[in-house]
């Protein structure tokens, strides 16, 4: 798994659902087969925003990183393989997409597990302490 790969994982586990990312870096240290504890516990740190670059909330846009870094969608259909019919160029583009995969997929793969931007700004709020969930 490429180094962007594992960063975008880290960001979207700890910045978009909120996970520790003492919990990440523990997952990826038990199957990284090329593992190295100073490089992956700093990269889990430094994405989750408790290493020693501490720079405002910073998070991966996975759509984007997707579009950028895997423009035909590859990746993408090598781990959904029903999205092998889809246009490589449409994968990333949301509307497209969720056309595309309603189409081919069973119901409950057509609700993303969060909102992307709601779920930024809330851990975003939670952060700065403004989060409160009466």
């Amino acid at each position: 798994m490429s180094n962007r790969a594992r960063q975008n994982v880290a960001s979207f586990l700890t910045k978009n659902l909120g996970i520790d990312w003492r919990l990440g870096a523990e997952w990826f240290e038990s199957l990284l087969i090329d593992h190295d504890v100073s490089s992956n516990y700093g990269n889990w740190q430094y994405v989750a925003g408790v290493g020693n670059d501490q720079r405002d909330f910073r998070y991966f846009n996975v759509i984007t990183q997707g579009s950028r870094y895997d423009p035909k969608g590859l990746f993408a259909k090598h781990y959904i393989p029903a999205l092998e019919a889809v246009d490589g160029s449409l994968i990333y583009e949301l509307p497209a997409f969720k056309d595309a995969f309603s189409k081919l997929l069973a119901p409950e793969y057509n609700t993303p597990i969060v909102d992307f931007h709601a779920s930024i700004e809330a851990r975003r709020k939670a952060i700065k302490g403004e989060y409160h969930d009466y």
